[in-house]
């Protein structure tokens, strides 16, 4: 995987093709596959696994703001919650001593005032419990906080808890916190967990290790993005625990925190790269082992010292008389992965299962001892990759591996058989995207089955979750305008919300309607505004919904004289309702909304899902998805003599069309599993395809706009797995990774020696 694709794709769940010379789309971000550093690859640590006093064997698996708690033998569905965060779940542990399991969430950045993310425990003993509600939080540390440079002069306090990673040992978490550093927090009393002080307070912090910057100073503080602890017996020595972190600056770092209260400073393990001028570590994962040698190791997934290849390497952690010492970390063995590298567990000390992207799951033979100052070139030696694209995340009990994916959700695999690993069950993301829209600096998400997520993405560097509503029934379709939301809501009818407040959108009411609503689209007429709702074989309607609090009486569009079909899919433009069912296109007289009525079609060779209207000079032109058919284009600038057709734009090579949208003479058409396409229609009637996006799950849903400097955007709305940004770049504009590709040699090996300094 070359850098470019680690800067544009991060996570590998979208690739992009230009087809056209000088157009492209370009990744910006993404959700609910958030990185803990915009460069890093996507979160590791969303599955883990243990026992239940009442279910036995379980296993938890996170995805965005959701946790669900599966049977581990079939996956079945025991109790799925949410968790307040504004961006999503970084790192959980399970601790599932029996009666008294508990669940440890590292949930981003903190906000106390709106009980939003930091460090949040959970009660799962009762899983019949509703609402899954923390029992503890912490959400900031006022007399403990870290710090940002805002100026030359000036440094400002930060408080708050930027959860990132977590390592466990005897009630004690060891917290990665990006804000700070270090966090040590006592949970033997769940309900109010607490920083552990240090005996001897230093350098202006009270607790843990407060990270400094790059130049020694404590201006700026953190950096530290993932987690993990182990307790190492050795005969006849007292126990010791360890604590290993991964910061973003350099790499590797292991604290001695046997005693919490008197932590000193960290043995390092220099991982920096070239990337960004040799000042950033491309380190994701780390999960220590203790050997049957009695050796302490660890696994960590990371980028080359090149930031060219993905690799998995095992270090050897305490010296030849297992003590933490300077220079005692050393270099055992790696390996190049064929996919992209992005979680780690083990077993034991000659087994890793790694999470590999879009290779799937690849387990690697890390068996051997090298020679003083040797590296060992491991192997693979078992691999499952059939519908695993995007693996993320992978956790093991026993003889089963439970690994997350961007393609198929989560996955139980047996791997009795390590060379030969076996599939066993999977269940769909609880994350849906299946209709989205942009609008004033804010995404609207909606999930058919759970309800509507509002991200701000104003600044589109990233998506910030602001709100959430839980909605009942099947959502198809929303339009937004003037902080109202309308919802196609299939057999519960036209549902509205009133979006004013972004972080607590509320629930006005639904209007049964007499179809299943599929789709919806705003009206004005006049003083009012009205709904018009496509309902399949029960036609299609408009609301008056100038009052929201009182919507009126559904009114039935007559379709008199006209062969009735499925309505699937509805726009309106200057008076006109252009309804796409079945049969193709339908357009409907809306200049008296109490009395509309259709008054012309075009029968289509396809099934028509998706339109899209707009007009261009003097002409109208309606941009039908019609399946099977691909894309057509007619011009029904006189409804009641529509030539023949425009155009047409074959079907996906993969998928079909299911949605469209336009911004300027840009088309964007999502296809499902073939991503998404972006056309021009300059010429509607020689329609030119520019550049497509390719997706590892569906995408289903498109919305495009474009900012006061003319740059054009396409959010996309992924079926099982969120929301993706995208920008559109010609030949005018200044690629953003040309600025930050690597000027080193192309060809970088991720451990030169066991003693190099380099990872």
């Amino acid at each position: 995987m070359r850098l470019k694709s680690i800067i544009l794709a991060l996570f590998v769940c979208f690739s992009a093709t230009t087809l056209h010379a000088g157009t492209s789309l370009q990744f910006i971000s993404k959700w609910p596959f958030v990185s803990a550093a915009w460069y890093l690859q996507a979160a590791p640590n969303a599955v883990t696994s243990g026992n239940h006093a009442t279910e036995g064997p379980i296993v938890i698996w996170a995805i965005g703001d959701t946790i669900q708690v599966l049977k581990g033998g079939d996956l079945s569905e025991v109790l799925t919650f949410r968790v307040n965060t504004f961006s999503a779940i970084f790192d959980m542990y399970y601790c599932d001593e029996a009666g008294s399991e508990t669940l440890y969430v590292a949930a981003g950045a903190g906000n106390k005032e709106k009980a939003t993310g930091g460090f949040q425990v959970f009660n799962l003993s009762d899983l019949s419990a509703s609402p899954m509600n923390p029992v503890g939080t912490l959400f900031e540390v006022p007399d403990n906080p870290g710090s940002i440079k805002i100026s030359d002069t000036e440094t400002q306090a930060l408080p708050q808890v930027n959860a990132l990673g977590i390592g466990y040992a005897s009630n004690t978490i060891f917290l990665a916190d990006n804000n700070f550093g270090l966090r040590v927090i006592d949970v033997t009393n769940a309900t109010t967990p607490e920083e552990i002080l240090l005996s001897n307070p230093t350098n202006g912090y009270k607790s843990g290790y407060k990270q400094g910057d790059i130049n020694g100073t404590y201006t700026t503080t953190g950096g530290y993005t993932n987690a993990e602890a182990i307790t190492f017996t050795e005969t006849g020595k007292p126990d010791k625990t360890y604590a290993f972190v991964l910061d973003y600056y350099y790499g590797l770092k292991v604290f001695d925190v046997t005693d919490s209260a008197a932590i000193a400073e960290p043995v390092v393990k220099n991982m920096q790269t070239d990337f960004l001028y040799g000042s950033a570590a491309l380190v994701s994962d780390v999960h220590p082992v203790i050997g049957s040698d009695n050796r302490l190791y660890t696994y960590v997934t990371a980028m080359d010292q090149y930031a060219e290849e993905s690799v998995m390497a095992k270090l050897s952690i305490l010296s030849d008389t297992n003590e933490l010492t300077e220079g005692s970390i050393i270099n055992i063995g790696r390996i190049e992965t064929p996919g992209g590298a992005t979680g780690v567990t083990a077993p034991n000390e000659n087994t890793a299962y790694v999470a590999d992207n879009h290779e799937g799951l690849q387990i690697i033979d890390a068996s051997g001892t090298p020679a003083p100052g040797e590296v060992l070139d491991f192997k693979v030696k078992g691999s499952y990759t059939s519908q695993a694209k995007g693996a993320y995340s992978v956790a093991h009990l026993d003889n089963t591996l439970y690994m997350g994916t961007v393609e198929s959700g989560l996955m139980k695999l047996d791997v009795s058989d390590s060379s030969a690993p076996s599939f066993k069950a999977s269940t769909e993301s609880a994350v849906h995207g299946d209709d989205i829209v942009f609008a004033d600096g804010f995404t609207y998400l909606l999930d058919s089955t759970r309800g509507l997520r509002i991200f701000d993405t104003s600044s589109f560097s990233g998506p910030t979750l602001t709100g959430f509503l839980a909605i009942s029934g099947t959502a198809y379709d929303i339009a937004v305008n003037n902080n109202i939301a309308l919802i196609a809501n299939g057999s519960e009818g036209l549902t509205l919300v009133d979006l004013a407040d972004k972080s607590g959108p509320s629930l006005i009411g639904t209007t049964p309607t007499p179809g299943t609503s599929r789709s919806v689209a705003w009206f004005e007429s006049g003083s009012k505004s009205y709904a018009c709702v496509a309902e399949g074989t029960s036609g299609s309607r408009l609301i008056d919904v100038t009052d929201p609090e009182n919507p009126g009486t559904p009114i039935t569009i007559d379709q008199s004289g006209f062969t009735a079909g499925t309505d699937s899919a509805v726009d309106v433009i200057e008076n006109r309702a252009y309804i796409a069912d079945i049969r193709g296109l339908k357009i409907a007289d809306l200049n008296d909304p109490l009395t509309p009525f259709v008054i012309a079609e075009k029968v289509t060779t396809g099934n028509a899902v998706a339109i899209y209207v707009f007009r261009q000079n003097t002409s109208v032109y309606a941009i039908i998805a019609d399946d099977a058919e691909g894309i057509r284009i007619e011009n029904v600038t006189d409804p009641l003599n529509i030539p023949s057709t425009v155009a047409t734009i074959p079907p996906p090579e993969t998928g079909s069309y299911l949605d469209l949208d336009m911004e300027g003479a840009l088309l964007f058409a999502a296809s499902g599993k073939g991503g998404f396409t972006l056309f021009s229609l300059a010429d509607p009637a020689h329609p030119e395809e520019l550049a497509s996006w390719a997706t590892q799950s569906s995408t289903k849903a498109v919305s495009a706009f474009s900012t006061a400097e003319e740059d054009v955007y396409v959010v996309a709305a992924d079926t099982y797995n969120g929301l993706s940004i995208n920008q559109v770049y010609d030949s005018g504009d200044t690629d953003l990774a040309d600025s930050l590709t690597s000027s080193s040699s192309s060809s970088g090996c991720f451990i030169g020696a066991a003693g190099s300094a380099l990872f």
